[in-house]
This record gives C-alpha cells, structure tokens and sequence, in this order.
C-alpha cells in the first residue's frame, strides 16, 4: 500500500536527506531495542514475552 503511494519526487527527497533517514532509523530499532530488553528484564511478563517484539521473525506476515 504504501509503494502506491510512492512518487518519484518523494523517493529524490528521500534520497537526498539519507542521512536523516538512517539515523531515524537506526535510532527506532534502538529504541525498540532498549523497551525489549526493559520488558524482559523489569516487567512481571512472563518468561520472554517482551523480548518478541524484537524478533524479526516474530513479526506477523500479512
């Protein structure tokens, strides 16, 4: 749904603020990280519950 949407000046925009988008990135992945390993170290879930939401796999396929 989202590549429909794409156009070509959106992707040049994209293309040149690259720098932007991979520290967005990398800081959501870290982030995503940090609430993981929060959740499986301090919350009262069980066992590893918290630690799914990092797994690449553990992702739901539409």
């Amino acid at each position: 749904m989202i590549a429909q949407n794409l156009t070509g000046s959106l992707l040049t925009t994209l293309a040149l603020y690259w720098p932007v988008v991979l520290l967005v990135l990398l800081i959501t992945l870290l982030s995503s990280a940090i609430v993981g390993w929060l959740l499986v170290r301090y919350s009262s879930l069980p066992g590893n519950t918290g630690a799914w939401g990092l797994r690449l796999a553990a992702r739901r396929r539409w």
